[in-house]
This record gives C-alpha cells, structure tokens and sequence, in this order.
C-alpha cells in the first residue's frame, strides 16, 4: 500500500479477487484487511470470487449506486469524476 498512497486515501472501495486462489498462494487475507485497516479505518474492504459467487451481489450493488448517483450519464455529480 505504500507503493500507491494517493491511491488508498482516496478510494471509496478496495477489491479483493480471485478469493478462491487463497488456498493455492501464500496471500494472508487477515493480514491484508489488518494492514489496510491500520492506513484507513474507513476504507470499504469487498472480497469477490467470480467462481463462487462470492461478493458479486455486494459489488454490483455498489457500481449501480455509482451509475444511479451519475444519473446514468457515466460522471459522479458530486465529484464530477467520470467513472
């Protein structure tokens, strides 16, 4: 996370995929959420596995709130940031 500072601080959300891989790679997912959780309390942690299903409900929720907030025009009113 210290490679992309800005990056972390300024996100609303942080992915975390191919969840079913865990058992094959030395990834410590507990350690991950610890160490962001540390740099940003408030940083919304999704974990998604397109194998299993596993978070996809909760990350489309999420991309049709950003498309609702945008009006359907691809740029957040708030921020006036394109998506």
């Amino acid at each position: 996370m210290g490679k992309y500072p800005k990056m972390f601080r300024t996100s609303q959300l942080m992915l975390v995929t191919k969840l079913d891989l865990l058992p094959h790679v030395p990834f410590r997912i507990e350690a991950f959420r610890r160490d962001v959780r540390a740099m940003r309390e408030d940083l919304r942690i999704l974990e998604l596995s397109a194998v299993t299903g596993e978070g996809m409900e909760e990350w489309l929720a999420f991309l049709r709130g950003l498309v609702a907030r945008s009006g359907g025009t691809g740029s957040c009113r708030s921020t006036g940031e394109r998506m």
